[in-house]
């Protein structure tokens, strides 16, 4: 996000607005697809089913659950979320808004930020704070996001070690963190703990080397782009299109053959998503991206 703070919108008035306008369009008409498919879902499988399979998503009973579904305004806590993983998008849309205003404008802005985040990631673990301010925290989300920030600033400095410009880097930290979170699930506290961090780690270590111009990628960039745009359309229907399986199946959540029903569907609900509301407001974005220097 500094990247494309830095070199597409600028820190001007005009390219704030810009920047927020258009970040409002690229989260929210998705997410409220979202919201309206679970509300659809929830009304045809009932509440009872869908808080059985899980227990964040039903309809709001009140005006201020309610506007909160519909700004995006979460904590882990917060019930109902009729797109239960957009706890997330709340600390997401907080570091937007501060990476707008300036916060990693600078590499000293960036260094303080960070520093402060090492701060924070040390003293939950030295008070032996629980993992809800570990990971779910505002706070705890600060060092991936100051992270970033540092790499962007310090790119050319990091990517000239060695390591980043050996074709073989990339896909052994790939397998590094996949053996990773395989140990971290079924493990101890101790074991979750570290490989979170361990994890942090060695994919700040892969984004580092996916930025150094020495890799060369393996698919064509409209492919990979084209990928790219099942991201956030999985991310947020990913459970309703479990519930719809599950309803049609009574195959219960966490089950194998539930997931391996559900990949193609919600496959074909991203690419309905993607036709029907991502291309349009991309295009619209772009257009709008062209008042940043007027």
């Amino acid at each position: 996000m500094t990247l494309i703070l830095q070199t597409s919108y600028g820190y001007s008035w005009q390219g704030f607005k810009v920047y927020v306008v258009n970040r409002i369009l690229r989260i929210y008409p998705l997410y409220w697809a979202g919201c309206l498919l679970s509300i659809a879902l929830i009304l045809w499988v009932g509440r009872d089913f869908s808080r059985d399979y899980l227990g964040t998503m039903f309809l709001p009973r009140n005006f201020e659950s309610a506007v909160r579904n519909f700004l995006i305004l979460f904590s882990i806590k917060s019930t109902p979320r009729l797109v239960s993983p957009t706890w997330a998008l709340s600390v997401e849309l907080l570091f937007y808004f501060l990476i707008g205003v300036g916060i990693s404008r600078t590499r000293k802005t960036s260094l303080l930020w960070f520093a402060a985040s090492i701060v924070y990631a040390v003293y939950v673990n030295y008070a032996g704070l629980d993992w809800n301010y570990r990971y779910y925290s505002v706070f705890a989300a600060s060092l991936p996001f100051s992270t970033g920030a540092l790499i962007y600033h310090y790119n050319k400095e990091l990517t000239s070690f060695s390591i980043f410009q050996k074709k073989i880097t990339l896909p052994v930290l790939i397998g590094l963190i996949l053996v990773v979170f395989y140990f971290i699930s079924p493990g101890s506290k101790v074991v979750r703990v570290s490989g979170f961090y361990i994890s942090y780690i060695l994919q700040s270590m892969m984004i580092i080397s996916l930025s150094s111009k020495n890799i060369r990628a393996m698919i064509p960039s409209a492919v990979d782009q084209w990928i790219g745009y099942f991201s956030y359309p999985i991310y947020l229907t990913h459970y309703q299109a479990g519930l719809t399986i599950s309803k049609i199946t009574s195959l219960p959540r966490g089950d194998l053959n539930l997931l391996l029903m559900t990949i193609p569907l919600v496959l074909a609900i991203s690419l309905i998503l993607i036709y029907i509301i991502e291309y349009p407001f991309e295009t619209l974005r772009r257009k709008i991206k062209q008042n940043v220097h007027q």
